[in-house]
């Protein structure tokens, strides 16, 4: 996506293609509501008054009470959908460990150490080890954190998890189109902070 359009970022990932979808959603169902209301004023405007809702009517107490329940239910279910997808081992072939460091990532990958210490590149970008997972198959990945509480997110591929001292977190990645990703840490761990870049490659 070029800069300057008003739209969201292109998707590399099952899950940021449902958070797309989604959003879609959830703006579809926002202006069906906007039109819905705004008719309803209008022929309120329109009406003289008393004509529409003047008495009283337990089939519209019953009708006001139930769109806004189905409209909750219609707006939460693919959230709670996409939210639980995200931590289910959907047939991984791949599995790595991310522990968070001040100011570093580590990723463990079959019992091998690798530190994500930057020292040059790409500034607050790239790093000097990336992690490498295969592309078209569910990846898992577990996260934690060695001193404070950090957040490895990676926008383009639609996922986001808390690295916390002391608990296992796990969550899945899918990618069905090769390259390099870029994140940041998003969550606010001290003096470098800002310095904590997070860079995946996918390969076939």
């Amino acid at each position: 996506m070029k800069w300057g359009l008003g739209g969201l970022m292109d998707s590399y990932g099952v899950f940021s293609e449902g958070l797309v979808s989604y959003f879609d959603w959830a703006i579809l169902l926002s202006l069906v509501i906007f039109y819905f209301v705004f008719v309803l004023m209008l022929l309120i405007l329109i009406k003289p008054s008393g004509g529409y809702f003047g008495s009283e009517s337990v089939y519209l107490e019953f009708i006001w009470t139930l769109l806004p329940v189905s409209v909750l239910v219609f707006m939460g279910y693919p959230s709670i959908l996409l939210m639980y997808m995200s931590g289910e081992e959907l047939g991984v072939v791949f599995s790595c460990k991310v522990v968070g460091a001040q100011w570093y990532w580590v990723y463990e990958v079959f019992g091998a150490s690798v530190s994500s210490y930057p020292e040059g590149l790409f500034r607050l970008l790239d790093v000097d080890n990336r992690l490498v997972i295969p592309g078209g198959s569910w990846v898992g990945v577990y996260l934690t954190s060695q001193d404070v509480i950090h957040s490895w997110a990676l926008s383009s591929m639609g996922v986001k998890m808390d690295a916390i001292p002391g608990r296992l977190n796990y969550m899945t990645l899918f990618s069905g189109v090769s390259g390099v990703y870029y994140g940041q840490c998003s969550e606010l761990c001290g003096l470098g902070h800002s310095f904590m870049p997070i860079c995946v490659e996918v390969v076939y």
